[in-house]
């Protein structure tokens, strides 16, 4: 008898389907999830408190962002970052154990490119940096979305910790404004020349702006401090005017994650088309 082959077909990885994405980042804001995750929280190896100072660790790369300060329409939303940071700087031992982001650094990701060991793989390693902005720029020629006329308009609705850093969560109102965010980055990753660079989807789009890294472990008090802190700020605070407006995204670089960098040359994709 001839023996068939043992094959597993691999489910394409996606983004979330609008629906799933709204009740995910919902589900994130959660009291119960909030502790959990606080639990689960680890201390970054890019901003590590030494005992005495900052130290801010190289990690060098590629990112397609929207940052927040390129829209004067963002400014309310700046505000109540502020407040955030302030109340997290006064609740939280923040000058020894929280490096909180400048706020020039803050943003959404739309696509990520290439970091670290990929970056120097695919780009320093092969002599392609500055190559690499011209593919990007053509890749986003190749794009095609419904015109739109308003920027799309992401909801901030509360904070909460993930992997290594304190984030403030999006939602979008409109699915259309939702779906203009993923058919952008379904065309960006099947662009051909990027792909033989080894850019390509590493995991769902997640609407969030990130406010702090953790820089030392801390102890189970400090955890809960950091659950009961994040839940009172989602309590108290007003985020029905934090709106997220993106009108464009662009390529920048950068050295370590607090500062992004946009150099001469360097490609925009606007949403609004002049």
């Amino acid at each position: 008898m001839k023996k068939l082959m043992n094959t597993t077909i691999e489910k394409p990885r996606a983004d979330f389907g609008y629906a799933e994405y709204q009740s995910k980042q919902r589900f994130a804001i959660g009291v119960d999830n909030i502790y959990r995750q606080s639990q689960r929280l680890r201390n970054s190896d890019q901003f590590i408190f030494d005992g005495e100072k900052w130290v801010r660790n190289s990690y060098n790369g590629f990112a397609i962002v929207s940052m927040l300060r390129n829209n004067p329409s963002n400014m309310e939303l700046t505000e109540v970052l502020r407040k955030v940071s302030d109340i997290l700087n006064q609740q939280l031992n923040q000058n020894e154990t929280y490096y909180m982001l400048p706020e020039e650094s803050y943003h959404q990701t739309i696509a990520n490119t290439l970091s670290g060991q990929r970056y120097f793989e695919n780009i320093v390693d092969k002599g392609r940096f500055f190559e690499f902005p011209i593919l990007v720029r053509d890749a986003f020629r190749k794009i095609q979305l419904d015109e739109r006329s308003v920027p799309m308009k992401m909801k901030m609705i509360g904070l909460n910790v993930f992997g290594t850093c304190i984030a403030l969560l999006g939602e979008f109102k409109l699915e259309d404004d939702f779906n203009s965010v993923n058919n952008f980055r379904e065309q960006f990753y099947n662009d051909t020349e990027l792909s033989c660079l080894d850019v390509k989807w590493t995991r769902p789009f997640v609407g969030h702006i990130t406010l702090a890294y953790l820089g030392r472990e801390i102890k189970e008090n400090e955890r809960l401090l950091l659950a009961n802190t994040i839940i009172d700020i989602n309590a108290t605070i007003d985020f029905s005017r934090a709106v997220f407006h993106i009108d464009k995204t662009e390529l920048r670089s950068y050295s370590d994650l607090s500062c992004f960098n946009s150099r001469p040359g360097y490609p925009e994709y606007h949403f609004i088309k002049s």
